[in-house]
């Protein structure tokens, strides 16, 4: 008998769950935070209208960005915004971006996407992209 498994307590409401979420038992998601694991959904903070017009001019900026290097025909199942931001925090006059990855090759290219795509759409506003590794 396994006495270390890890039994996680989900809300009864349940919710709709995140792109980090992993499927759970009937049709509630369980989140990778409750069972030890990194959640893979970029933490958001802002105002929502704000966050959601960022989030997709990322997704365009990135898609355009990694597309030279994907194979063709490959799936894209997952958004680059979801696979590439770990962070986005919008305030008053100053956005900060936190990626995923370390800070050279392709994730500086990333990097360099990510800002420009932001100044474009905040060009009076203070952006910081940071790397998480």
């Amino acid at each position: 008998m396994d006495h270390n498994k890890t039994i996680p307590i989900q809300s009864a409401s349940g919710h709709a769950g995140c792109p980090g979420c992993l499927p759970g038992d009937q049709s509630v998601p369980l989140c990778r935070a409750e069972i030890g694991q990194d959640c893979s959904a970029p933490l958001l903070q802002g105002p929502p209208a704000d966050i959601q017009r960022l989030m997709q001019a990322l997704d365009r900026t990135l898609a355009a960005a990694l597309a030279p290097l994907l194979k063709p025909g490959h799936p894209g199942d997952r958004s680059p915004s979801s696979t590439w931001v770990k962070a986005l925090q919008v305030e008053p006059g100053e956005v900060t971006l936190t990626l995923r990855g370390a800070a050279h090759c392709e994730a500086a290219r990333m990097a360099d996407a990510a800002f420009q795509a932001l100044r474009a759409e905040l060009p009076d506003t203070d952006i910081y992209v940071n790397h998480a590794a």
